[in-house]
């Protein structure tokens, strides 16, 4: 889903996760569902279609992955973006 503000805040995000000013410059997403994941049955074109819009989420945390070939993910590192209550 296309993010409709906020573009230069995605990339300094990125920035700071990937820890490099030499990075492409992405356009704002989510990803709800990736090709080379299972499918969930709640990923349907229906379900998209129930989110009203204008929305707005706030992330708590990015986690930086990687993947080779088929294996699974690993968490390479993790960020907190929202201040906890602890």
């Amino acid at each position: 889903m296309p993010c409709i503000a906020g573009e230069s805040h995605f990339h300094r995000l990125r920035v700071a996760v990937l820890g490099s000013e030499d990075i492409r410059t992405h356009r704002a997403h989510i990803t709800l569902a990736h090709p080379g994941n299972p499918r969930a049955p709640e990923n349907l074109p229906l379900t998209y279609a129930s989110l009203t819009a204008p929305f707005s989420i706030t992330l708590s945390r990015v986690s930086l992955i990687e993947q080779f070939g088929l294996a699974p993910w690993q968490v390479r590192r993790e960020i907190d973006l929202v201040a906890s209550d602890a």
